[in-house]
């Protein structure tokens, strides 16, 4: 994750809730009590608290937490790679995640024909 101003807020959010987590378990000493004020197990608040590269992936872990959710990112229609700004501006860009599956595969395999053309 790179050190930028839209970063900036995501960074100091995740800091305050790790030093939380510490903090809350100082106070009470049980990392199963950390956890349930959480409404997560007492293994993701000590990674947490012990590793600071860890971050949950899951959205509900993350919402929990208080965590920034993440989002799926865009994918070119044309060539199915997952980019911003660095194809032609004449193609497609979809959240593949709203497209149903059975479409999905037709929109990716025929990307992939076209880019082995």
């Amino acid at each position: 994750m790179t050190n930028s101003p839209e970063n900036s807020s995501l960074i100091d959010n995740t800091l305050n809730i790790r030093i939380f987590i510490v903090w809350l378990y100082l106070s009470v000493g049980s990392w199963d009590v950390v956890g349930a004020c959480f409404g997560v197990n007492k293994g993701v608040v000590w990674h947490m608290a012990h590793d600071e590269d860890y971050e949950p992936q899951s959205a509900e872990l993350r919402r929990r937490l208080g965590l920034q959710e993440y989002a799926p990112a865009p994918v070119c229609v044309s060539c199915g790679s997952v980019h911003a700004g660095n194809c032609n501006p004449g193609r497609q860009m979809v959240d593949i995640s709203a497209v149903p599956l059975s479409e999905r595969k037709y929109l990716l395999s025929e990307a992939m024909e076209r880019m082995m053309k």
